[in-house]
């Protein structure tokens, strides 16, 4: 059977994606118990792909932010959590920092009293390696923990 993917081949691989599951389940849920966020944020294939089973073992529930223009299945910009009082961000890597700044935003005006308070990122294809350069492209503060988790090749 052949695959075709251009980036993050791990979610395609049902053993290395399960491996990577259980291995970001443990991560958050030890980064829970340091930063205490009561939501994971995420937009778009990748993050869904981590965020839900995640919040299914956890019990941290989830806010789906919907990529602009995307309006196929909801009438909302974020749906799930609407109330969060401290959140993390979940995905697979940085190119630009727009997901990142539209999760931002759009968690400020379903939530506004929210703090950013740690990215998890676990793809492959990072263009930005280290934490200082995320935090740059992303212009995140240095209260928010960047947790770096990359699958292994």
């Amino acid at each position: 059977m052949n695959t075709i993917v251009s980036y993050n081949t791990v979610l395609y691989k049902p053993d290395e994606y399960s491996k990577l599951i259980k291995k970001l389940i443990c991560v958050v849920k030890t980064r829970k118990a340091k930063k205490n966020f009561d939501c994971i944020a995420f937009r778009g294939t990748s993050g869904a792909a981590a965020a839900y089973p995640i919040s299914a073992s956890t019990k941290i529930p989830i806010a789906c932010v919907r990529k602009k223009g995307d309006s196929e299945h909801a009438l909302q910009k974020v749906e799930g959590v609407w109330n969060a009082n401290s959140y993390a961000i979940i995905d697979d890597f940085v190119v630009s920092g727009e997901t990142v700044h539209e999760i931002v935003k759009a968690m400020k005006e379903s939530s506004p009293q929210a703090k950013l308070t740690t990215l998890f990122l676990y793809g492959n294809s990072a263009r930005h390696e280290t934490i200082k350069e995320i935090r740059k492209v992303c212009k995140l503060s240095k209260l928010v923990d960047i947790v770096i988790l990359y699958d292994e090749k």
